[in-house]
């Protein structure tokens, strides 16, 4: 049985973008992240060790988000892709979504979702 764990809504101040105007401040970045696995054995043994845990990607995105400089939110969103699949292996697909809030007027978000398969 597949599961999704997620990650909503995480709202990170992140330097990020090629302009100028961009470049002066850290910005406001949404991110939202869905990690599907088998979750068969975990329900079973309501064991922790059996499924993934968010919270390693949670701290990951805190850390990039606070300590990396990124030109586009794509590579941005491909770096916690890569992480997403790497520290765990039950992860069998990740999806990742990241948003500029509020980024130009009377516009909500602008933003990449990208999606990886493992192999």
């Amino acid at each position: 049985m597949l599961g999704k764990i997620f990650i909503k809504d995480l709202l990170v101040r992140c330097q990020i973008g090629i302009n100028e105007e961009e470049k002066k401040e850290m910005q406001d970045i949404l991110i939202n992240v869905e990690l599907a696995a088998d979750v068969i054995e975990a329900i079973a043994d309501d064991d922790l060790n059996k499924t993934v845990d968010y919270r390693p990607v949670y701290r990951y995105i805190l850390e990039l988000a606070g300590t990396s400089r990124f030109g586009l939110i794509e590579t941005l969103a491909s770096a916690i892709g890569d992480y997403s699949l790497a520290f765990n292996p039950r992860v069998r697909y990740v999806m990742v979504r990241v948003e500029k809030p509020n980024r130009f007027n009377f516009l909500k978000s602008v933003g990449i979702e990208i999606s990886r398969t493992r192999k």
